[in-house]
């Protein structure tokens, strides 16, 4: 049985996002599914928002590898969402508005023009039994919805995301109204492109339940596949021993996140301790300006270290290298379920999250027995305290998370769980 993967992000570009289908590429054989991913361009160089948008225009390639076909497809970028940018904030939100309304709900990564008409070819030539359309942007759905109803193929609709965090704010106060406003008609067009899914799978149960909300026939048949850890990866890669307590943020952090906690806490954590036996850790943060200059101007520089992102391996290398991996939480929002945690949960070191997301996150860390949570500053110090007497009495936190609870959550085990689903949708089919 053949499957054709649809995923605008894949390796080697150095965005979390590609390993999902990375993870698809390398179990689904082991199902009896053999994989064709169809892509864009990418170059190992890639890891910055711009890189992420630019167009890049060579033409279709089908790279062959041991797992299977790649197709390499080109994208042209979106000079008009460049251009917007450019403008200022008003004319950006204008543009974005503007499109998603005339029924482009993601307007810098438009791959539908470019990849389409590619696609409906190589199907002609070389049938599949499944389609798997792994969102984001928004119009891998698109792709397919319309894929689906030109050749007769079942389509998976898979969210390795949430489309708009204004779609599952859990109060009002949570909800942007711009952005509310845009999710209107975001929802609208997912309606019409779900229409047709066999499957919908999705990284957690709040998404599939606000899919219900504006298209419930699409999620009569659903399953939860979250995102997880490369269990072999976390194995080969090396920790390198750190001589100061050592509490790092791995990957980025946004203005957005609640940072209130965090900063007041590790503020009075700090007082009257020496940077000789502390280090603040915050790798990839120096990817997002605004957060950078909130860090710089906020904590004390002594015990500050700041990097832009970095290679998976070498995150890897940080996470286990640490002795407390900190989370914000989205507080105030459901299913919001990035891939970071689970990264985290690979490295077998203590979480600790504050706010807690008292969802997903939360539900996540307390069955795995691999962290803890927190929601007052207070809280916060207390925690963080008690981890660095240990540390400074024993020289290592003791780390209680359950392994088998931990290993649900590998790459390997949540691709089964989709593998399995899609077959049974195949076998339905005939």
């Amino acid at each position: 049985m053949k499957a054709l993967v649809i995923s605008y992000y894949f390796p080697p570009v150095n965005h979390i996002a590609a390993q999902r289908a990375d993870a698809f590429q390398r179990y689904f054989p082991k199902y009896g599914i053999n994989p064709v991913i169809a892509t864009r361009h990418w170059s190992s160089e890639d890891k910055s928002w711009e890189d992420y948008f630019a167009g890049n225009r060579s033409g279709p390639d089908i790279e062959k590898t041991d797992r299977g076909p790649v197709l390499r497809l080109p994208f042209r970028g979106s000079d008009g969402y460049a251009r917007a940018k450019r403008l200022g904030r008003t004319a950006h939100q204008a543009y974005i508005l503007t499109r998603t309304a005339l029924g482009d709900p993601q307007p810098e990564i438009e791959i539908f023009r470019d990849f389409f008409p590619h696609l409906k070819n190589y199907l002609e030539r070389n049938p599949v039994d499944a389609i798997v359309s792994t969102f984001q942007p928004a119009s891998v759905l698109r792709l397919g919805h319309e894929l689906s109803k030109e050749a007769g193929i079942p389509y998976v609709a898979d969210f390795r995301d949430v489309w708009n965090p204004a779609a599952f704010g859990a109060s009002e106060s949570a909800n942007n109204e711009r952005q509310a406003f845009l999710n209107k008609f975001q929802e609208r067009y997912f309606a019409k492109w779900l229409s047709n899914a066999a499957l919908v799978s999705a990284v957690n149960q709040p998404i599939i339940d606000r899919i219900a909300t504006f298209c419930p026939s699409a999620v009569e048949n659903s399953v939860v596949v979250t995102n997880g850890f490369e269990a072999d990866l976390f194995e080969s890669v090396e920790a390198v021993g750190k001589e100061k307590f050592t509490f790092s943020v791995i990957g980025t952090l946004y203005a957005g996140h609640d940072l209130s906690i965090m900063l007041d806490g590790l503020n009075r954590f700090l007082e009257n301790k020496s940077e000789k036996e502390i280090l603040l850790n915050f790798v990839g943060a120096a990817a997002i300006e605004e957060t950078t200059k909130i860090l710089r101007e906020r904590l004390p520089q002594r015990f500050l270290n700041l990097s832009g992102r970095i290679l998976h391996n070498e995150a890897i290398r940080e996470l286990k290298s640490s002795h407390v991996l900190f989370y914000v939480g989205w507080k105030g929002y459901k299913g919001m379920t990035p891939g970071k945690i689970f990264d985290y949960l690979g490295a077998r070191r203590n979480i600790l999250i504050a706010p807690s997301d008292h969802d997903t996150i939360e539900r996540i860390v307390k069955e795995t027995k691999a962290g803890r949570t927190a929601d007052s500053v207070e809280d916060f110090v207390s925690i963080l305290e008690g981890w660095y007497r240990e540390w400074k009495e024993k020289g290592a936190i003791p780390y209680i998370g359950d392994e088998e609870a931990i290993n649900f959550y590998t790459r390997e085990n949540q691709t089964a769980i989709l593998a399995r689903e899609i077959l049974g949708v195949i076998e339905r089919k005939q």
